[in-house]
């Protein structure tokens, strides 16, 4: 029997047509990403090409990539370049035809310092948006960077000032030392003067007032004589590059804000800008004033200075001062002020402002009442003075020392008050001291205040450094006081004493914590020598007595009073040296300082007079955390802070060391913080990931690994655990490990799975 085969003819899709239909798939959906994503190409003409590279050079704006080029194309006429950049595609509402471009390269030249960030990452092509609505895909470069747009965010101000000086495009604004703005662009003006468009940063343009003032900041400003020398940089920034300072005069903060385009004067230098309102005085003579160094001074205080001076024609042959005041000196301008010459005078009754041999003579004041006035007559009285109101205080002394009637009373500097009379107690031991404080600064007198003496100059030189403490001249020569207020107590009333202490370290002292303590070995110990807890000064040494055949040296010290509390049974006292390493900033002058004293406190009963130990105490180990201990050949260049790293992430630190009982190992102890706790087992292992350390050769390659940077500066130590049961059990406080002095290639594979 024969059988026919039956051919049924298959339904579908044949399996050879997959994979065609598969790269059609692939490829339409590579074409669509493409057509989806891709940039916009723009064309940007420049003169030169310098700094540009095709394919690295990035186009930012505030930091971020906005574009790349990707062709450079010579002209047609050889007169510049066409730069072909492909935009990122968001950027395409922003392609308008005031989009402004420009290459941003280091400049140095003798005026103009520009770019400097691109000494590390190139020359990059800078963007400024644009507020036209009309697109564009051709534009034109500029050879700088543009000026801020005059709708830009922030505030925009003109400066008018006589000359340039030293400043340029981009040279910075500060108030307080902070860069606030920056200016845009100058021009010079028909009559002589420039005008500069300056711009300053929303942040800050609430600090601009209209009573503000700007002076030139520039290079360094040098002036006055050998009783006033002035030599003032704002920065080394404005020295190189130029600088303008504003700020506003307190008595002038309450002024409105200042509002866009806004003009003011640029002053020449800070004198100009900070002593504005002019005035005049008519003297008989110019003999004793200086342009520019003769100061008008009221009790103590700079109000003025003498900008010029010119000769009058009239039949006196007299001359005009022109004179700057300080605006919150403006009340004196009055038809009742009454200014004299302050200058020296000597004669049969003694000197008076023998100060002004050194410091030059100055012009005073009176102040009075009546209608505003800006033009005086100095009196031809070269000297007018009547003993101001004030209340009067009595100061208790063993001597008068160099004190006498009219020497001055200085609070932070400032005369405030001055001696006014002498009287022997009943019994002849003691002077009592009659003071006058001013009525302005009577109120700063307290019952807590504490008076000294600052007659003569008193210079301390040690190893702890040189100290010198001096008054003013006046002070030098005829004596002179000051007084502090360590803390506010009740107003004080003429019936309050106060104690006069011989100089300002006794009256400080007086306050404070008297001890001794005993060293065996004080090599180094000096009066001065600093007492200090965790790094902190809180006292110094006042007296140092040496015993029999100098075996030993018993020291005083003043300590804070605040520290008592510290003071107790079981408190460690021992001398140390300050540490250096590169993490302390090279703090090269606390090597100079020598030795200082440092404390543990203790916690029994309250007590004065210690035993210094031989030798630092151990290092005291965390009470939180994991303590180990690492044993080392060497310390390398560990130190207590260095890091202790797992992964990289710092889990712990290096705490102490010390010498092994066998001096033959370095024990070096280290604390791992409490939730990195678990990471530590048996097997664990340590290593030295001190600087930077350099493998290889030169046909093997060179290989240079460090943990961080803080490594390098302070040193520190590394670990790995083994993987899962390899690992080994946990361990407890005290628990010694090796430190290795390098990590084998095997540690660095293993991870753990570790749970808390």
């Amino acid at each position: 029997m024969t059988t026919t085969p039956k051919v049924e003819k298959k339904k579908g899709i044949s399996p050879v047509w997959i994979l065609p239909i598969l790269a059609i798939c692939i490829g339409g959906w590579l074409l669509y990403r493409h057509i989806t994503t891709a940039g916009i190409d723009i064309t940007v003409s420049f003169k030169d090409a310098t700094g540009i590279t095709a394919g690295k050079t990035p186009v930012l704006f505030k930091g971020n990539q906005m574009g790349l080029v990707k062709a450079i194309a010579l002209q047609k006429d050889l007169q510049g370049v066409d730069l072909t950049i492909e935009m990122s595609k968001g950027t395409g509402p922003y392609l308008v035809e005031d989009l402004k471009f420009w290459v941003q390269k280091a400049e140095v030249g003798a005026d103009r310092i520009t770019g400097l960030e691109t000494l590390l990452s190139g020359s990059y092509i800078g963007v400024q948006p644009g507020v036209s609505k009309q697109p564009a895909r051709t534009f034109v470069g500029l050879p700088n960077r543009p000026p801020v747009a005059e709708n830009a965010p922030g505030l925009h101000l003109i400066l008018q000032a006589e000359a340039l000086y030293s400043l340029q495009v981009g040279s910075g604004i500060y108030h307080r030392g902070i860069m606030i703005g920056s200016v845009q662009q100058y021009q010079p003006q028909s009559d002589d003067t420039v005008r500069l468009s300056i711009f300053i940063e929303p942040e800050f343009q609430h600090l601009v007032k209209t009573e503000s003032r700007f002076w030139n900041a520039s290079g360094l400003t040098i002036s006055g004589g050998v009783a006033d020398f002035k030599l003032r940089l704002q920065s080394l920034t404005t020295l190189i590059k130029g600088g303008i300072v504003m700020d506003t005069p307190a008595a002038l903060k309450a002024s409105p804000q200042a509002g866009n385009g806004r003009t003011f004067p640029l002053y020449k230098d800070f004198d100009a800008a900070a002593y504005g309102l002019p005035l005049t005085l008519q003297l008989t003579s110019g003999k004793g004033i200086s342009e520019g160094s003769t100061q008008v001074v009221y009790r103590g205080m700079k109000v003025g200075v003498v900008k010029s001076i010119s000769l009058n024609r009239d039949a006196r042959h007299s001359v005009s001062a022109r004179v700057l005041l300080d605006p919150r000196a403006e009340g004196i301008l009055r038809s009742g002020t009454r200014f004299y010459l302050v200058r020296p005078d000597i004669s049969l009754q003694g000197i008076r402002n023998i100060e002004t041999l050194v410091t030059g003579s100055h012009i005073s004041f009176q102040p009075g009442d009546g209608d505003y006035q800006d033009h005086f007559v100095v009196d031809e009285d070269d000297y007018i003075y009547q003993t101001p109101p004030g209340s009067r205080f009595w100061l208790t002394a063993d001597d008068a020392g160099s004190l006498s009637v009219g020497a001055p009373v200085f609070l932070k500097r400032c005369q405030v008050g001055e001696v006014t009379g002498f009287a022997l107690s009943d019994d002849a031991g003691h002077v009592e001291i009659e003071t006058l404080i001013y009525t302005p600064y009577a109120k700063h007198v307290r019952t807590s205040s504490r008076f000294y003496q600052l007659s003569g100059v008193e210079v301390n030189a040690n190893l702890s450094g040189l100290r010198v403490h001096t008054g003013s001249l006046k002070s030098i020569i005829s004596g002179g006081l000051a007084f502090y207020t360590p803390k506010k107590g009740a107003a004080a009333t003429p019936q309050t004493r106060f104690t006069l202490y011989g100089d300002h370290d006794a009256a400080m002292d007086s306050g404070r914590a008297r001890i001794k303590i005993v060293f065996d070995r004080f090599e180094g110990i000096d009066i001065g020598t600093a007492v200090k807890y965790r790094g902190v000064r809180i006292g110094r040494v006042t007296a140092l007595t040496y015993g029999r055949e100098y075996k030993d040296a018993t020291v005083e010290a003043m300590l804070e009073l605040q520290t008592a509390g510290l003071l107790r049974e079981g408190t460690q006292f021992w001398l140390a040296r300050p540490a250096f390493s590169p993490t302390d900033g090279g703090n090269v002058g606390a090597l100079l300082q020598g030795v200082f004293i440092e404390m543990n406190p203790g916690k029994g009963k309250t007590r004065r007079d210690f035993k210094a130990l031989p030798a630092p105490p151990p290092p005291i180990m965390p009470k939180t955390g994991l303590n180990l201990v690492l044993d080392a050949d060497n310390l390398s260049s560990l130190k207590p802070g260095s890091p202790v790293y797992y992964r990289r992430v710092v889990v712990g630190e290096v705490t102490g060391c010390q010498l092994s009982p066998t001096f033959q190992q370095v024990y070096i102890n280290v604390n791992i913080h409490a939730p990195y706790r678990p990471i530590i087992r048996k097997n664990t292992r340590f290593w030295n990931v001190s600087g930077i350390q350099i493998r290889g050769g030169v046909f093997s390659g060179i290989s240079m690994t460090t943990e961080s940077l803080r490594s390098i500066l302070a040193g520190g130590v590394a670990l790995a655990t083994p993987d899962n049961d390899a690992m080994g059990a946990a361990v407890k406080n005290g628990h010694h490990f090796v430190l290795h002095r390098e990590a084998e290639d095997e540690w660095l594979t293993w991870r753990p799975e570790i749970r808390k």
